[in-house]
């Protein structure tokens, strides 16, 4: 899992390692995984978990909040293109922004070629609403599509027209999103326990039905 990170140029940190170690069938608590550094070969730095030996070749982690953006109007603009001409159901991206950079590594599209999960991470976070509105999030399903889709961009309507923004799903993920009756509360609460990932808290339920 260490060294899968450091292919993907993601800080090994053990909430990481966990998580991509779950990702391969493996469950394991922290104070595990941090008791086998040793015998593993492994150097523990605070939270990080590091090889003793980097791999040959490797140039360092990428930070996904680095504010500097190196990447060219070229490959923005082929980003842009591909988000907007693909159905919403395509590029609708679970698990936020790690989930995104997965995805769309494993979609191999011509213009990310060379980059890897760590760089894509970087890139999702700067196509965020923060910088370039690329990509926005849809609270009720947990997920990141393009900013048009979003509550994002939502929010940015209804503070245009000086109306109240009421957090729910995109029209074009749901054919509609009010709730007139117990059914409609029924199908909105099923959509939430089905795509949230736990834990969920009742306040958090009140936010998004």
């Amino acid at each position: 899992a260490v060294r899968a990170l450091y292919h993907d140029e993601m800080l090994p940190t053990s909430r990481a390692v966990l998580a991509r170690l779950a990702e391969d069938g493996w469950q394991a608590a922290a104070d595990e995984v941090l008791a086998l550094a040793p015998a593993a070969r492994l150097v523990l730095d605070g939270d990080v978990l590091v090889l003793r030996q980097p791999p040959p070749g490797f140039m360092g982690f990428v930070d996904p909040k680095e504010e500097m953006d190196t990447y060219g109007e070229g490959l923005w603009g082929a980003l842009e293109e591909y988000l907007n001409a693909m159905p919403v159901h395509v590029v609708t991206f679970k698990r936020g922004r790690y989930g995104a950079a997965r995805e769309l590594h494993s979609r191999r599209l011509p213009f990310l070629r060379g980059f890897s999960v760590g760089r894509l991470c970087h890139v999702v976070e700067l196509a965020m609403p923060r910088r370039r509105s690329l990509l926005g999030r849809v609270a009720l399903v947990d997920s990141l599509v393009p900013f048009h889709h979003s509550d994002d961009a939502r929010k940015a309507q209804k503070a245009t027209m000086k109306e109240p923004y009421r957090a729910g799903i995109a029209p074009a993920l749901l054919d509609s999103t009010a709730i007139r009756s117990w059914e409609d509360l029924r199908t909105a609460l099923k959509a939430v326990l089905q795509t949230r990932q736990p834990p969920l808290f009742v306040s958090k339920i009140k936010v998004t039905v």
